[in-house]
């Protein structure tokens, strides 16, 4: 499938990006295998066993395919670079994860009773909320800012390491999230919320 006049697409990869955007029978195979052995080599460089290797590959591959069929803007020819942040991104998450987890374990946390679930009305809250974010990110113009807030804000990820992603000074960073903010209370208000 050609791109349409005036999108320029020129890497291999930012074809088959393409092709799976637009539902091309064969490009998500074609894409998943160019993609999954140099994120397998990332992990083995970094000592990582080759099973769990594997499947850091896949499921990093696997969520580069599921944003590409989603209506999410990823600039297609930048698509190596992507899978290798989503990849990097799941690392990072395991490790933190992982040490969170021993420190835990070391102070004798394991021992601790899980805390019980929301009570209904605090649920319905938290998913109102949350559709309210939701609201105003979609009222976003640029699809860059619209993923901005939603890392920021939903998968509560960190200021640095979003401006690093997203190649973003901090004071561009505050303006979106200023922005934002904005339309969220402006949402959050025209469902009936008291914002002060």
């Amino acid at each position: 499938m050609d791109a349409p006049k005036g999108l320029e697409i020129r890497t291999e990869l930012g074809q088959l990006a393409y092709g799976v955007r637009h539902r091309v029978a064969g490009a998500e195979d074609q894409l998943a295998r160019k993609l999954q052995e140099p994120l397998r080599i990332m992990c083995r460089a970094r000592r990582i066993d080759p099973h769990e290797a594997d499947d850091l590959a896949q499921e990093a591959v696997m969520t580069v395919i599921e944003r590409l069929r989603g209506e999410e803007h990823l600039a297609f020819d930048a698509i190596a670079t992507y899978a290798r942040n989503t990849l990097v991104n799941m690392l990072i998450g395991d490790r933190r994860r992982d040490s969170r987890r021993e420190a835990l374990m070391d102070k004798g946390m394991d021992q601790v009773k899980p805390t019980p679930p929301l009570p209904p009305d605090k649920f319905l809250d938290r998913v109102r909320v949350t559709e309210a974010i939701e609201e105003a990110i979609e009222q976003l113009s640029q699809p860059r800012d619209r993923e901005l807030i939603r890392q920021y804000y939903l998968h509560q990820r960190d200021k640095n390491e979003l401006c690093e992603e997203f190649d973003l000074a901090s004071r561009q960073f505050d303006r979106v999230i200023f922005n934002a903010r904005q339309r969220l209370l402006q949402a959050l208000q025209r469902r009936g919320w008291r914002t002060t």
